[in-house]
């Protein structure tokens, strides 16, 4: 009889075990992914919400003035749109001067920011008006109010110095006597903002009510549940008040926001109106224009103009001012931001849909 070994049962298969990297691996997969899954969803919510917001205006109302502003290049001071050198230049010709009269002509633009240059280290100017702004000047609409448009890029470090202030106004005097009803400051960079109110003050100490006063401006960013309570505490909202103490004009800078999204630009301009005028409410005789992009659509690659253009700067201020009973005495009207970036489609939406004009 054959002698049989008992067989040993087959081993069965080793079960796989997750190491514990792997299952640290797993439940970071998971965890990652029910945050994904959250900012999904959270996306789709503001998506949502901002497709059916709506910053827009209502109504078609017209706020027109006719006291709008308009920012123009510095040929008009000088004669000259190109200069190779201070003896090769290109003159500005007789059929361009006739086109900028004729559109003046036409109304709407009370305060002409005239390009005068900027402010040298010893407060000179860089332009210097001649026979051909004098000419200019004769033919333009007598309400028309001049201002020679001035920047800086040394402005934080002159304007405390005694000397750059006395040639400053030596210089506006001079602008004064050639024809300029007053000064139109657009100064960037306004981090000393100490320096620029003592620059206010000595300038009406000089010369009182006799020179108009512009300035442009900047507002911080709020957000809409802000008060006015909680941005006099967040902001200096001290600067804003005592500078339109001294100036006869502010103009609120609605342009360069770098705003992507048109409902977003839309909203900001009509935000940052309504905080200038109120602003402007304790200061009764002080004037706000509200400065918009005039850049050609596309002409100028400077912003995102889908989002910051005329048109939609125009919506901003029209939602703005329909919140009112009555529009604040304060607002005189917007300030096109150039007429040298300016295309016939930014003039006809000027004269259509803000003056209401058929023309």
């Amino acid at each position: 009889m054959m002698n049989t070994m008992s067989e040993e049962p087959a081993e069965s298969p080793t079960r796989f075990e997750p190491s514990l990297l792997v299952k640290i691996a797993t439940a970071l997969s998971t965890h990652w992914r029910k945050i994904l899954n959250g900012i999904i969803f959270i996306l789709i919510i503001l998506t949502t919400l901002y497709t059916y917001w709506q910053p827009y205006p209502t109504g078609r109302e017209i706020y027109d003035r006719g006291h709008n502003g308009l920012w123009a290049g510095n040929q008009w001071v000088t004669g000259n749109t190109v200069c190779r050198s201070d003896t090769d230049c290109i003159q500005v010709t007789e059929e361009e001067q006739r086109k900028f009269i004729e559109r003046l002509n036409r109304g709407g633009i009370q305060y002409l920011a005239l390009d005068a240059g900027a402010i040298y280290h010893d407060g000179g100017v860089s332009s210097t008006p001649g026979e051909f702004f004098a000419r200019l000047k004769s033919e333009l609409p007598e309400k028309i109010i001049l201002l020679a448009w001035l920047t800086s890029f040394s402005f934080d470090e002159q304007t405390e110095n005694p000397q750059w202030q006395s040639g400053l106004i030596s210089s506006i005097r001079s602008l004064q006597a050639d024809g300029f009803d007053g000064v139109h400051f657009y100064f960037e960079d306004l981090s000393n903002r100490k320096g620029y109110l003592e620059l206010l003050r000595a300038l009406r100490r000089a010369f009182g009510k006799d020179l108009f006063i512009s300035q442009t401006m900047a507002l911080p960013i709020t957000l809409p549940f802000m008060t006015e309570e909680m941005q006099e505490y967040f902001f200096d909202m001290s600067f804003y008040h005592q500078s339109m103490t001294y100036a006869d004009q502010t103009v609120l800078q609605a342009f360069m926001t770098a705003l992507p999204l048109e409902k977003a630009y839309i909203a900001s301009v009509s935000r940052s109106t309504g905080f200038m005028l109120d602003l402007a409410r304790k200061h009764p005789e002080h004037r706000i224009l509200i400065g918009v992009p005039a850049t050609g659509y596309g002409k100028f690659k400077r912003t995102f103009q889908w989002a910051e253009n005329l048109r939609n700067a125009l919506f901003g201020v029209q939602a703005q001012l329909e919140t009112y009973q009555e529009v604040p005495s304060a607002f005189e009207g917007i300030s096109l931001y150039t007429a040298y970036t300016a295309s016939p489609l930014d003039w006809e939406i000027f004269e259509k849909e803000w003056r209401g004009s058929s023309r």
